[in-house]
């Protein structure tokens, strides 16, 4: 009652929560269209939060529609729109998202920054997606930027240390193979165990199946080689599964048997749909939450307002 109240108002940040509540329906029936009505009367009021999340929305609605390239062109322009508006009332995640439309060919309206220039605005900001992606950036040595371990490494961590999970599976790597940093398989696994424990990422359980495997930075431990190798395994990591083929051949069928009762108990500790930009951004397995799918930054929207 006091949103709609508030909402009725014309309090932009209680149109904004209404809407959300909308979306997700939480105390509200689920009714998209009388969400998009309140985040837009937010964003015509100058709400950036509002107005990022509906450019957000147009720059991926188009894949969930399945429309045609012209159609696609239509929703990018106006994704682009309302992403200048949030970038300027100083919005993150817009300059990230701006960043990455011009990198891919998109030309702004009386703007002609390069991608970089977005990326870097919005990394200098503390969003870690930008942060992880202008590391990227100079780790890979994308047109017009040369290659620079050592400023990798400082926006890569920066990243990481926000629990960014990219960041932190690309810390990690740079550790193992000695990007930026001394080599340090401690620092490595430490980092790749994070991304786990806090994401569940399959990748980071290979890797630390590895370093037992091979015995990297620490004594050579095939046991929990085993059990990080069978997690990522039973997740289809076919570079994982490949070592297990050998690997389980010294054990027996007993001990084979327990250990992947081990891992699918570990596994069990996260969702079928772990919380990221997709299930946010799709509402499966988490609320429909447009704005922390622009947070965690990338996904398929919904719909769009009309």
């Amino acid at each position: 009652v006091w949103y709609h109240r508030a909402a009725e108002a014309g309090h932009p940040w209680a149109q904004m929560n209404l809407g959300e509540m909308f979306l997700w329906g939480e105390g509200q029936p689920i009714n998209r269209e009388e969400a998009w009505k309140w985040i837009l009367k937010a964003a015509e009021q100058g709400l950036a939060e509002a107005q990022a999340v509906i450019g957000f929305n147009y720059e991926f609605a188009w894949a969930e529609k399945n429309v045609e390239e012209g159609s696609r062109e239509s929703y990018l322009q106006q994704a682009v729109l309302w992403y200048l508006k949030a970038a300027k009332a100083g919005h993150s995640g817009a300059y990230h998202r701006l960043g990455v439309l011009v990198g891919e060919g998109h030309k702004l309206p009386g703007d002609d920054r390069k991608a970089v220039e977005w990326i870097r605005m919005a990394a200098e900001r503390g969003y870690p997606p930008a942060q992880d992606d202008l590391g990227d950036a100079y780790l890979t040595g994308r047109p017009g930027m040369p290659k620079d371990s050592t400023q990798a490494y400082y926006w890569i961590r920066k990243a990481a240390e926000q629990g960014f999970e990219n960041a932190q599976i690309r810390l990690g790597t740079m550790y193992a193979d000695g990007l930026g940093a001394p080599i340090d398989y401690a620092e490595a696994a430490k980092w790749f165990r994070r991304a786990f424990d806090e994401w569940g990422n399959t990748e980071a359980a290979y890797r630390l199946g590895v370093i037992f495997l091979n015995g990297l930075g620490t004594s050579k431990d095939e046991r929990k080689a085993h059990h990080w190798l069978l997690i990522a395994g039973i997740r289809w990591h076919e570079k994982a599964r490949k070592l297990l083929l050998s690997l389980e051949e010294q054990f027996s069928e007993s001990r084979n048997k327990k250990a992947k009762q081990l891992a699918l108990a570990e596994l069990r500790k996260f969702s079928v749909l772990k919380p990221t930009r997709q299930a946010f951004s799709l509402g499966k397995g988490q609320p429909l939450n447009f704005r922390w799918a622009l947070r965690l930054d990338g996904a398929a929207g919904r719909e769009c307002p009309e």
